[in-house]
């Protein structure tokens, strides 16, 4: 019986953490056109780099990122100061997939402007995506410091600090954002961070607030039954297994995890299907409970 820290979302894109899209960019984009716009109808370099700027956040938008790095390389050659082109332009990055480009435009965001916390953030994305944990943390770190309710900075550094096994770091982290946002992934991870701290009261609390948000989410089904397991509440906890196994039905941990609690309610006809069952279909990788599984099958028979 474990519990599973949650992956969650690839960068923790989508509903919850979407990448900060383009730091202040509403007024300068406000009001313009396509790329057709004419720079030369200005000789203003900062009013020509404000235009290429809002022309590249258009093209960004419609998914055209290699001229939208023109159009911001060139707005940063016009204005030089302003922290917002660099930091667009190392966005352009992140979004083709290329944090090691990404990372001196946000360097030269953050030089312009340190203390916007956007910056310190994007940075610290791509850090993340490179595999750079203590520059990652000290870039979220920097972001909590101006902005201490950056929703983002948290998320990410909770979440990161919680799936390496740092759960004493990552729970009141994770706790100061979701009082922020509600989000069932989360509250997931909070769940576990204090299951790891045996704080099994808390715990359930946020396992149960993430199935309440999203009862679809197979993870909090799971590390709830494997809280209620602990508890000894083995009805409960094969209802959560079972949701667990009717929202992804190849989760395998669970249909184990079933056996075992069907197992604990003398329900052993149940449970030696259970363990067939995952026999059948668990894949040769989990050798370690595919053969904690024969025995239990041998020993139930």
């Amino acid at each position: 019986m474990s519990f599973h820290r949650s992956a969650l979302s690839r960068r923790l894109r989508g509903p919850m953490i979407a990448v900060a899209l383009l730091g202040l960019i509403c007024a300068s984009a406000c009001g313009q056109s396509g790329s057709g716009a004419d720079e030369s109808a200005t000789e203003d370099p900062h009013a020509q780099a404000a235009d290429l700027n809002a022309r590249g956040i258009l093209q960004y938008r419609d998914g055209s990122l290699p001229l939208a790095i023109q159009l911001f390389r060139r707005a940063m050659k016009l204005d030089a100061g302003n922290a917002e082109y660099p930091n667009n332009l190392g966005m352009c990055y992140l979004r083709l997939e290329e944090p090691a480009a990404a990372i001196d435009p946000f360097k030269r965001a953050v030089a312009i402007q340190g203390e916007h916390p956007l910056y310190h953030y994007n940075l610290g994305l791509a850090y993340r995506d490179l595999g750079y944990a203590d520059h990652m943390i000290a870039a979220f770190e920097k972001a909590i410091e101006l902005d201490p309710r950056h929703f983002d900075a948290l998320a990410e550094l909770g979440l990161f600090l919680a799936r390496n096994g740092r759960a004493a770091e990552a729970e009141p982290i994770l706790l100061r954002a979701s009082l922020l946002r509600a989000n069932f992934e989360l509250e997931n991870q909070l769940g576990v961070a204090r299951m790891e701290l045996g704080r099994l009261a808390e715990a359930e609390v946020s396992l149960r607030k993430s199935v309440q948000l999203n009862p679809q989410f197979y993870l909090s089904r799971y590390n709830l039954g494997v809280l209620l397991q602990k508890k000894q509440s083995y009805a409960e906890a094969e209802a959560q297994y079972l949701a667990a196994l009717h929202a992804n039905p190849e989760y395998f941990l669970a249909r184990y995890n079933l056996a075992i609690v069907q197992q604990r309610q003398s329900k052993t006809a149940a449970a030696r299907a259970s363990l067939r069952e995952f026999l059948r279909e668990a894949p040769a990788a989990m050798y370690r409970e595919r053969k904690d599984a024969e025995a239990l099958l041998a020993e139930w028979n």
